[in-house]
């Protein structure tokens, strides 16, 4: 397996993805608009990366923390 699709929300978005490697793409989004909210990357049980996603008030990307 090189990737695989493990989760999707109501939206029909991704929120989740594992590879071949061990590593876990998980994601989260906003419940009103659907933007991305939150990208984390784990090894195992080990957070390896991690982005926290802000908008302004017109929906324009801000930041990523």
């Amino acid at each position: 397996m090189y990737q695989r699709v493990s989760d999707i929300n109501l939206r029909g978005q991704v929120t989740e993805i594992k590879y071949g490697n061990g590593t876990t793409d998980s994601k989260q989004y906003q419940m009103d608009t659907g933007w991305l909210e939150y990208l984390g990357v784990h090894k195992g049980t080990s957070l390896r990366h991690k982005l926290d996603y802000t908008y302004d008030s017109l929906g324009n990307f801000k930041n990523a923390d």
